[in-house]
């Protein structure tokens, strides 16, 4: 992880005139006994019934240390936004919603609540129309808007602009420019109901390989990671190659991410990355039962 990572979260948040929402998370399982209990639609004909039950469960999933700390209102404000982005998917850029909810039994982390969301005004649906793209200069614009999923005239989809976003954020740390931000700024047209999108990139410039801490590695390990960090030290930096230097370097345990056992520090002055890399405890056991 990075300790003063310059973190570009502009790539994953629609702003201005958008809502700044967390993003919603994959769900795998859901407690038996969720801090929100029941969530109920009442009104609600803009959102499918596959939307409901992704909602139900990403509130469902909520820490429920987290959600026991919550005032009511402030539990509402949160489950508000979540839906809000939901219908920001399916178009729906003006929706008004209305969130009660209800203390069931239960304290702090044992608490449970039930929720109901009421739609007052869903609006009307908005559909895109055209991207402006300023500042780029590594990647041609053509390229750039490639990588975007939605198009002029399709609805204007929250999570298909951030998959973008990302996209785009990937392509430029893939050539060493970490500390790439864009900007977005939506302006909507309330009477053709459609989104202009203009994104302003700040490209920054491109860090590079920089120093190497090791820890927890034996001698030979130790020198063959150092030998391979010479050869990439001041080429431009990304995770992959990372990832592949420590891969082919150390003997980790199956499943292991490679950068899991890195912490990464960003030096501005120099555009440089310096890597601390230690063993998980277990690789060190094993190595000492060897």
């Amino acid at each position: 992880m990075f300790r003063r990572l310059y973190h570009a979260r502009a790539l994953a948040v629609l702003a201005c005139a958008f809502l700044c929402l967390e993003t919603v998370a994959q769900i795998n399982s859901v407690p038996v006994n969720p801090p929100i209990r029941n969530v109920m639609f009442e009104r609600v004909t803009g959102l499918t019934s596959a939307d409901e039950q992704g909602i139900t469960q990403t509130l469902q999933q909520e820490d429920p240390a987290w959600i026991g700390k919550q005032r009511l209102d402030g539990l509402s404000r949160f489950i508000r936004n979540t839906v809000l982005s939901a219908y920001q998917d399916r178009g729906y850029w003006k929706a008004n919603l209305s969130v009660e909810v209800t203390w069931v039994r239960g304290s702090g982390a044992s608490r449970q609540v039930d929720v109901l969301v009421s739609a007052t005004d869903e609006g009307a649906q908005y559909a895109l129309k055209e991207i402006h793209l300023t500042g780029a200069s590594v990647f041609p614009n053509d390229q750039l808007l490639g990588l975007m999923p939605i198009h002029p005239s399709e609805l204007m989809s929250r999570s298909k602009v951030e998959q973008g976003l990302e996209a785009m954020r990937s392509l430029y740390a893939a050539r060493g420019y970490i500390a790439f931000a864009a900007i977005p700024h939506a302006e909507l047209d309330d009477a053709a109901h459609t989104v202009v999108l203009d994104l302003a990139l700040q490209e920054d410039r491109p860090f590079r390989f920089g120093n190497l801490s090791v820890e927890g590695a034996d001698q030979t390990a130790s020198r063959q990671l150092r030998q391979a960090w010479e050869e990439v030290r001041q080429q431009l930096y990304s995770q992959d190659k990372l990832r592949s230097l420590v891969r082919d370097s150390l003997r980790l345990p199956p499943g292991t991410d490679p950068l899991d056992c890195t912490t990464s520090n960003l030096d501005f002055d120099t555009h440089t990355v310096d890597v601390q890399v230690s063993l998980p405890p277990q690789t060190q056991a094993e190595k000492t039962a060897r």
